[in-house]
């Protein structure tokens, strides 16, 4: 797991989705997303409820908020 991914996830939680978090740490949106992809291979679980094609801002699942209160802790 790297450090970076978890500042991917606080941010985009924080700012309310990729494209606004890809903005605010100054990379592009493909780089967040794959950056997220890989936490979720790595922690084994979805940390985002990608049910519905229309999901925004994106939400967190139950899982994806605990490990996201681990991430800002």
């Amino acid at each position: 797991m790297k450090i970076q991914h978890l500042r991917f996830l606080t941010a985009v939680v924080d700012y309310g989705g990729v494209i606004k978090a890809s903005e605010r740490l100054h990379l592009s949106q493909p780089t967040i997303t794959i950056g997220l992809k890989a936490l979720e291979q790595n922690l084994g679980k979805p940390i985002f409820d990608r049910s519905e094609k229309t999901n925004r801002p994106l939400k967190l699942t139950p899982d994806g908020r605990r490990f996201y209160q681990h991430a800002i802790e």
